[in-house]
């Protein structure tokens, strides 16, 4: 599998909706954290302060996953709307602003009717990275601003961080920051700004080792029963049979891959600003 291009996946609607499991699960939310990507909040109120968006101004968040962007646009006075694939995280997310259920493939809105959209670490997990850039330049009032962040990747992740990101679709459809930039071009954007963000990478990566140790030692002392099976079973129905005495070392490998990938420069993590 070849992740630098960014490629098509066979199967775009089964993987769409495995990512959505991932994220909606409380054990993604419990490692990664409320916002569910790297850089957090902070990353994303940077960004909404780059903009500058006047009070009246109308945001889109595509992929709105716990509510977080919406949270701080709405804090920043912009009138903020959602849209997800996933149910349960379009429901857990309305709590800070209207969230539509549906795909970043054929947005559930008007054209023309937004000031701005944020997708943020979600196009590496479209599988039409292409159809969802038009989408978000047709919703877009002229002059409107794009803001993209995600997982930047070069050359092939190794097993088992390949299969893992395969199943997910949520790394394994990952792009480099070239091809990013030509994406964004072609669907129509001037793309004004490209920063690095892999500090917020490795922080994530950081705070999901510490989490997942915290786990462990609940595991260790029996206040988790059962709870190793559960995980067995929801890796084993994505084609990773794990059992339940190799987890703890399936989590050091895939720790140990993910921080030597952005050592060697072959994962990051990016943002991207464009105009319409």
């Amino acid at each position: 599998m070849n992740v630098s291009a960014g490629s098509l996946p066979d199967a775009p609607v089964a993987l769409k909706c495995a990512c959505a499991d991932l994220w909606s699960h409380p054990m993604a939310q419990l490692l990664a954290g409320p916002a569910l990507r790297p850089g957090g909040r902070a990353l994303t109120r940077s960004l909404i302060g780059r903009l500058a968006l006047a009070p009246d101004a109308r945001a889109l968040d595509v992929g709105s996953g716990t509510g977080a962007t919406l949270a701080e646009l709405t804090d920043a006075g912009v009138r903020a709307f959602g849209v997800d694939y996933s149910t349960s995280l379009a429901a857990q997310a309305a709590d800070a602003s209207p969230v539509a259920v549906g795909d970043a493939e054929s947005l559930p809105y008007l054209s023309g009717a937004f000031d701005a959209v944020f997708v943020e670490c979600v196009l590496s997990a479209v599988p039409d990275k292409p159809a969802a850039l038009r989408e978000c330049r047709r919703v877009m009032a002229p002059g409107g601003q794009l803001v993209v962040t995600d997982v930047t990747v070069r050359g092939e992740f190794p097993e088992p961080l390949q299969a893992l990101a395969a199943w997910a679709a949520c790394v394994g459809g990952a792009c480099s920051t070239e091809t990013y930039v030509a994406l964004l071009c072609e669907a129509g954007f001037v793309v004004e700004d490209t920063t690095d963000a892999t500090s917020g990478l490795r922080e994530l990566v950081d705070q999901a080792e510490r989490r997942l140790a915290m786990l462990r030692g609940a595991l260790s002392v029996g206040l988790l029963e059962g709870a190793e099976m559960l995980v067995v079973g929801e890796l084993a129905r994505y084609g990773l049979p794990i059992a339940p005495d190799g987890l703890e070392a399936l989590a050091d490998v895939l720790f140990a891959q993910v921080r030597g990938a952005i050592d060697a420069g072959g994962l990051g993590y990016a943002s991207f600003v464009g105009v319409a």
